[in-house]
């Protein structure tokens, strides 16, 4: 069956070449409404040979003619022609490719990988490692002029080249204490194998539900030797009875990490405190001691 619309002529295209639209149809023979159940439309017969069934008609074939070009379109029914088969072996569309893995250059060119591996990791060392008047208060990601260059960073060592960025990947985070004031976020936005290297932590909290729900975080962090947990309320805000229920569970994911070897609670203080406050820090203190005493090494201390 071919049909074709009239030609019409839209406001603002008085060109020959209108829109033209061409619609051949090749619908298969569908059984009329008056067919009985016992009827059936007639099948394709197998002796016209395995082409007849290996190109079936298309649905619809839709020509377009315009004023740039002709388009064409054709739906057809599922499934692959046999000509069209593929002759190899069947593969999984689902399956991802294996990831393409480009080694590492070597750098024989620079003298500096010409040196032992010990004297590179003294060098990488005392760049990446943070002096302590700055250790309390650098930040990683931190732009106070908001210049568009930006600031000075030990980290930039990790951009010279893949073998440095291997080799000293997880040294900054060996030597230096992180403070972190969201620990999940941070989990998230490191690699694996820099919170492998990580060794010395300090987390910030403000109450005991939150410590514990960041000591089950730090399981991420196999290799964690110091941990320094700061409150963020003085005495005058904490209630010690729900440290108190929930020392238990804090002890418990102390003795979870297996290289813990110091851990140190700090409590804020008030210039002055009243004989009741007095009285509630020593109650919390017996907490924190408890929790301080589940460290492996037995090192630790409250403050």
């Amino acid at each position: 069956m071919s049909s074709s619309f009239p030609r019409t002529e839209p406001s603002g295209l008085e060109d020959e070449d209108d829109w033209l639209v061409e619609i051949p149809s090749q619908v298969p023979n569908r059984p009329s409404s008056s067919t009985t159940p016992t009827q059936r439309p007639p099948l394709q017969s197998l002796a016209q040979g395995p082409s007849a069934l290996s190109s079936p008609a298309p649905y619809l074939s839709f020509h377009i003619g315009t004023r740039i070009g002709r388009f064409s379109l054709e739906i057809k029914p599922r499934g692959t022609p046999s000509s069209e088969q593929p002759t190899g072996p069947p593969t999984s569309t689902t399956d991802p490719a294996p990831p393409r893995i480009i080694p590492i250059h070597p750098q024989s060119q620079s003298r500096f990988f010409n040196l032992p591996v010990e004297l590179r990791l003294q060098i990488y060392e005392r760049i990446l490692t943070l002096p302590p008047s700055q250790a309390s208060y650098t930040r990683l990601l931190h732009n106070p002029s908001r210049s568009q260059y930006p600031p000075h960073s030990v980290l930039a060592l990790l951009a010279v080249c893949r073998r440095t960025h291997h080799e000293a990947e997880a040294l900054f985070f060996r030597l230096n204490r992180l403070r972190l004031l969201q620990p999940a976020l941070f989990i998230h936005s490191v690699s694996p194998r820099r919170r492998e290297g990580l060794a010395h932590l300090a987390v910030c909290v403000a109450s005991a539900a939150e410590l514990l729900t960041e000591m089950q975080r730090l399981r991420a962090f196999p290799n964690l030797e110091t941990l320094v947990v700061e409150r963020l309320l003085s005495i005058r805000y904490i209630e010690p009875r729900s440290w108190a229920v929930l020392t238990p569970n804090l002890v418990a994911e102390v003795r979870a990490l297996p290289r813990l070897r110091s851990l140190r609670i700090v409590t804020p203080r008030d210039d002055e405190i009243t004989e009741v406050e007095r009285a509630r820090l020593r109650k919390l203190e017996i907490h924190d001691g408890l929790i301080v005493a589940a460290v492996g090494g037995g090192g630790g201390g409250t403050t």
